[in-house]
């Protein structure tokens, strides 16, 4: 299981590296798939659509830690 300061240094390496070019491309193809995920939903019911409305959160999450950076604090900014 990774600890939570592990789960935050890694999320500041990614917000860090936002503006090289491969990460910069996957936040492209982020865009593209909520787009493709907004465009389709309306006609997918069932199992699919949880699977897909699954997918779009986590294309949202990604999409947020890309350009905002962590969510979470780090252990030595929260007071004891």
């Amino acid at each position: 299981m990774i600890s939570k300061e592990e789960r935050y240094n890694a999320e500041v390496a990614v917000h860090a590296s936002r503006h090289e070019a491969g990460l910069a491309a996957l936040r492209d193809w982020l865009y593209m798939r909520r787009d493709e995920i907004n465009t389709n939903w309306p006609n997918i019911v069932g199992d699919e659509l949880s699977t897909l409305q699954g997918e779009a959160k986590m294309v949202m999450r990604l999409i947020k830690l890309i350009e905002h950076g962590p969510a979470i604090k780090s252990e030595r900014s929260i007071p004891s």
